[in-house]
């Protein structure tokens, strides 16, 4: 694994909650 896999990973986990409880 990667640095920058590990942030894109927490960057779209960060945008799914975001948009989960933007609703």
């Amino acid at each position: 694994i990667t640095v920058g896999a590990s942030v894109a990973q927490f960057i779209d986990e960060q945008l799914f909650l975001n948009e989960e409880w933007g609703s």
